[in-house]
């Protein structure tokens, strides 16, 4: 047990010295070749992420991404998952936009904040290759901007570095813009009810009143006549 707790806190001491930015996910669409790789269920079980939405990469000698798949649960079929390792596009020859035949290919898996090595293989124009073990090398800890303030609207928990970007509720609001106090359900907030006459006939009509108060109409001793006010002091 002590080995395997060594094991899971190992990324979290390391990651205080060595920080990296974290490869992106393949957003190129397809190149017209690619080589797939094939991830078994039981290789996936055997990574055992930390994050809800880790995901695996390849990328070039060059570090140019070729590749990507989500390697959370509801992206897996049946446990398993492939990776479309996408090769250069021939008539763009101004452009590298892929792999080449016999060129070194690099899979990392991103969890969370951190980078692991997987595999390193040899891309092949329509391959297919298999990967049913192995194991995840930690690279680095990488560095994730976004709200760090737990209070916040949009509080990112994996954010290593705030920006600034917190968003807060408006004042009575949660941050579903529900009030936090509201006992007649009306949608307006307790702070925010105005009660007043509701009645368009009456001389003390509110029209901005939120809550049923009581109306004066001319024809009451009290009321004459209506002055034409519609924000309750309508009564002459």
């Amino acid at each position: 047990m002590k080995h395997l707790l060594y094991f899971f806190c190992l990324p979290f001491s390391l990651g205080l010295f060595a920080q990296c930015d974290l490869p992106e996910p393949y957003t190129n669409g397809p190149t017209g070749s690619n080589l797939t790789v094939l991830l078994n269920s039981g290789f996936i079980a055997s990574l055992n992420f930390i994050s809800p939405n880790p995901y695996i990469v390849a990328l070039t000698s060059a570090n140019l991404v070729v590749g990507s798949a989500c390697l959370a649960p509801d992206c897996l079929i049946d446990g398993m998952q492939s990776v479309a390792v996408w090769g250069d596009d021939s008539f763009t020859n101004d452009v590298i936009e892929g792999a080449v035949d016999g060129e070194s290919i690099s899979l990392q898996i991103v969890d969370g904040i951190y980078l692991y090595e997987l595999n390193s293989l040899s891309y092949v124009t329509n391959g297919i290759l298999p990967i049913t073990s192995g194991g995840m090398l930690y690279v680095c800890a990488g560095v994730i901007y976004g709200c760090m303030d737990d209070v916040a609207c949009n509080y990112d928990q994996y954010a290593t570095e705030d920006d600034g970007s917190c968003e807060y509720p408006e004042m009575f609001y949660d941050c579903e813009d529900t009030c936090l106090n509201d006992v007649d359900l009306d949608g307006v907030c307790d702070e925010l009810e105005i009660v007043g006459c509701i009645e368009p006939m009456a001389c003390n009509y509110h029209s901005t009143a939120t809550d049923e108060g009581d109306c004066m109409f001319a024809d009451m001793a009290s009321c004459e006549a209506c002055s034409g006010e519609i924000d309750g002091t309508g009564i002459i």
